[in-house]
């Protein structure tokens, strides 16, 4: 399977936009952007997931079906055992809706304050998924 000849990226975020376009510069397609010319009804997607799945495919299946193309999206956070697990897909919103990364990330050294050091222990978890307008989807996950 080769690379379709348009692709769109499923979010606003400019900095996830430079990140994945300086990944895949050698990509052979062209990139539908959120912040191109007449893409500005691009849908807001609510992260009403259970999984980090669950987010990227609701944020690419948006994009698929506006764009008319197929579209790639990802969900990420930060997973802490002692947490089980949490903050997980909530991570960005992890104390609250307008939560900013310092906010999280205060709010996550509290709760694990008394924690010992050696339990510590976290992973980093990101998955992307690409839905195509047709319905066809496929993901890959890593940690």
């Amino acid at each position: 399977m080769g690379f379709p000849p348009r692709l769109a990226l499923a979010t606003k975020n400019p900095g996830k936009i430079r990140e994945v376009l300086d990944i895949c510069a050698d990509w052979p397609v062209r990139w539908l952007l959120a912040t191109a010319p007449g893409a500005e009804g691009w849908p807001e997607v609510d992260e009403s997931g259970q999984t980090y799945l669950d987010n990227a495919l609701l944020k690419a299946r948006a994009v698929a079906s506006i764009a008319g193309a197929p579209a790639v999206a990802d969900d990420s956070g930060i997973e802490v055992d002692a947490l089980g697990g949490a903050p997980g897909p909530r991570s960005a919103r992890f104390s609250g809706p307008t939560a900013t990364d310092h906010d999280n990330l205060r709010l996550l050294i509290d709760r694990i304050r008394d924690v010992a050091p050696e339990d510590r222990t976290a992973r980093y978890r990101c998955v992307a998924a690409c839905a195509q307008p047709d319905g066809r989807e496929v993901w890959a996950e890593g940690e």
